[in-house]
């Protein structure tokens, strides 16, 4: 499983109200705030489809491939917003590939 320590710190509990208040706290940087609402959605989405799979016979992924397809949901979902050279969120890419 990929660690992403450098982006959520000691933020990440079980407990589902402490995960939205830590969303909702701004990260030291905006990069940082987008990446971490980013990771949280597409990791949600992931465990989702997961659980829907397992339930309806499909088959069980591991959570290695699980992690290769967040990092690959996200890199696309980056990749696609293609902002221009002044954009304020134009290091985006550069911040997933150094918290990654």
């Amino acid at each position: 499983m990929r660690n992403w320590g450098k982006l959520f710190g000691n933020a990440i509990s079980p407990e589902w109200n402490d995960n939205a208040v830590s969303l909702l706290q701004p990260a030291r940087s905006r990069l940082d705030t987008v990446l971490r609402r980013m990771v949280f959605q597409t990791v949600l989405y992931s465990i989702w489809r997961e659980r829907n799979s397992r339930r309806h016979g499909g088959v069980w992924v591991t959570t290695e491939k699980i992690s290769r397809s967040i990092d690959k949901q996200i890199r696309n979902r980056i990749t696609s917003l293609r902002y221009a050279w002044d954009h304020p969120l134009k290091g985006l890419m550069g911040r997933w590939f150094e918290v990654n």
